[in-house]
């Protein structure tokens, strides 16, 4: 009976090592090359310079100026004059909505007009505080897209913020078109009439408050309605990418030759994590202030649409629009995060099949994944972790609210 050589054996199976290794470089590196041909290599910063440059534009200091621009007083002024006039105009905002409530027969829906102003201003300045973190991010999902050998479809990209931007342009000439037609017009057409006690005791015109009311309509989109919406397009580009990278990452993850690469793959889960704890620590304010300001305006538009009279068909469009605009703004944000959030939980759940993936390295597995125990999400402030059952959630209370006002206006007009 002849016997097997186990030097014989053992050279073999080395040799079918070597060679599924030499397949699995060869594999990925003809992957690497077709991924590099399908699109150039360009940064995101540069592919987001538009967006990074409204929000300069709108106030909120995205850009980094140069040092030579300092030494200039002019250039430096110009640079700066964006966030001046965006402060004034956020003050104006206050003090006009102030002086609705004080003129204001019924001043609850004044006074509430105002919370959200003031809300939406802090969130302003929230973003201003995080200006740096715009680019901070977009650089770090450059350098982890590099890392799996990413690439971003630039032309996607591209028709994303075209379509974004056609829709913005959309909302706005349709707000200041449909306000013409409402009843909110007329309305502060008849409380500028009554109101003369109070102009009186102020000094004021009765005119001013109508021309107030116009000159707050106009720059109402502008200050909070803008800003608000390239957030949503900045967040709902980011958790689109982040996305992306971590089904790329559970791909690689999947991959037979994972244990050639684990380490590689591991460093960059932290970093993804890292990234979204980030993400979720500068940004977690400004986009609960933009869903619970679209909850407000869905509630506003169900008392509108139920409770004020309708002078024609064209008085229906103002309220609409707001509906819209703002269901738009909700779910731009809440959708991709979502999904963010879900792909976190399964790139998880694959670092953690590692230790049956790769036995060899179970000891230093078991002490790295040790430091993911707990695993980041997007959240509403640090209060609620966005999902996509939060949607129910927040159309069931608007409507519990809903019901519960209309049930107190109908036993109040029975009472009258």
């Amino acid at each position: 009976m002849m016997k097997t050589n186990p030097s014989l054996g053992k050279n073999n199976s080395q040799k079918h090592v070597n060679k599924e290794l030499t397949t699995f470089r060869f594999t990925q590196s003809i992957r690497n090359v077709v991924m590099a041909s399908e699109s150039p290599k360009i940064s995101l910063s540069k592919m987001l310079l538009p967006l990074l440059t409204c929000f300069h534009f709108f106030g909120v200091e995205t850009l980094h100026h140069h040092a030579s621009s300092r030494k200039n007083q002019f250039c430096y002024w110009i640079w700066k004059c964006p966030k001046y006039v965006m402060s004034i105009l956020l003050l104006f905002s206050v003090f006009s909505q102030t002086l609705s409530m004080l003129v204001a027969p019924d001043k609850k829906i004044e006074m509430a007009g105002l919370f959200v102003i003031l809300i939406k201003t802090s969130a302003h300045i929230s973003m201003r505080k995080a200006r740096r973190q715009f680019q901070i991010i977009l650089k770090e999902l450059s350098h982890i897209s590099d890392s799996l050998h990413s690439s971003a479809n630039y032309k996607k990209i591209k028709g994303f913020f075209r379509a974004c931007s056609a829709f913005g342009i959309t909302m706005l000439i349709s707000f200041y078109v449909t306000f013409q037609y409402s009843f909110s017009r007329k309305k502060m057409e008849q409380i500028a009439l009554n109101a003369s006690f109070v102009f009186n005791l102020l000094n004021f015109p009765p005119k001013y408050y109508e021309l107030n009311y116009d000159i707050m309509f106009l720059i109402y989109p502008i200050v909070f309605g803008i800003p608000i919406t390239l957030l949503a397009a900045y967040y709902c580009f980011v958790c689109g990418y982040l996305k992306s990278l971590l089904d790329e990452l559970v791909l690689q993850l999947r991959d037979q030759f994972v244990e050639h690469q684990y380490q590689l793959l591991l460093e960059v889960y932290d970093r993804i994590i890292n990234l979204m704890n980030t993400l979720d620590t500068h940004f977690s304010y400004p986009v609960f202030v933009a869903v619970s300001s679209s909850m407000a305006a869905h509630f506003w538009v169900g008392c509108n649409m139920v409770f004020t009279p309708k002078i024609n068909y064209e008085s229906y469009l103002f309220p609409l629009t707001f509906a819209i605009f703002y269901l738009f703004l909700s779910q731009s944000i809440m959708l991709p995060a979502s999904t963010v959030n879900v792909a976190a939980k399964l790139a998880k759940d694959e670092v953690k099949a590692l230790l049956g993936r790769v036995p060899s390295r179970y000891e230093e597995l078991k002490i790295r994944l040790a430091v993911y125990q707990s695993i980041s999400t997007l959240t509403l402030w640090k209060i609620y972790d966005i999902d996509k059952s939060l949607n129910v959630s927040i159309f069931g209370t608007v409507i519990t609210y809903g019901i519960l006002i209309a049930t107190l206006k109908i036993s109040q007009d029975a009472k009258n």
